[in-house]
């Protein structure tokens, strides 16, 4: 926000106009409120894809439906994808 005022204060003055509304006292405090009452939330932690919470899953998928073997099928690719990740970055 800070970066946008300072970007229309900028162009006040390239016009000639006057700016004394950026040198008020009550503008930081304001800006400050804003932030607070506006602030980005908290993001959530993610886990690591490992073996150990892949393996209930696997528990519970049956090996005689066609579904459940496909889903089996691409949990197991994109676990061999993920480990293989690093070789490339």
């Amino acid at each position: 926000m800070k970066l946008d005022l300072a970007g229309i204060e900028s162009y006040q003055l390239e016009l000639g106009k006057e700016c004394a509304a950026f040198a008020d006292l009550r503008l930081q405090p304001m800006i400050k409120g804003i932030n607070r009452d506006h602030r980005e939330p908290e993001r959530r932690i993610r886990k690591h894809l490992t073996r150990p919470p892949l393996s209930p899953i696997f528990c519970h998928l049956s090996r005689s439906n066609y579904d459940a073997v496909s889903t089996r099928v691409a949990f197991t690719l994109a676990f061999v994808a993920f480990l293989q990740v690093g070789e490339f970055t």
